[in-house]
């Protein structure tokens, strides 16, 4: 299991977008405050190599984005929910 930190929305979208060529989004939610501003997004992603699945869940609370892949999309979830009570 991997976990990398990025400080902005952006930072991100550019990691996600080297994955993309293996990877495939199976699940996109944002979530935005009254004024309509992004203030939370969670990003679920497969991808298929050397014939093993391993999942990215990108998860972003204001400012701050998280990145977790592992090979287990439930143990992925369960690290998430830890970071988020942070």
């Amino acid at each position: 299991m991997d976990y990398l930190t990025f400080h902005s929305r952006n930072e991100a979208k550019q990691y996600l977008q080297r994955l993309r060529p293996a990877s495939r989004v199976i699940y996109r939610q944002e979530k935005r405050d009254a004024n309509g501003q992004i203030v939370g997004e969670r990003i679920v992603a497969v991808r298929q190599e050397s014939g093993k699945k391993e999942f990215a869940l990108i998860r972003g609370v204001r400012l701050n984005y998280f990145l977790i892949e592992s090979p287990s999309l439930a143990a992925a979830i369960q690290v998430e929910e830890e970071v988020v009570e942070q």
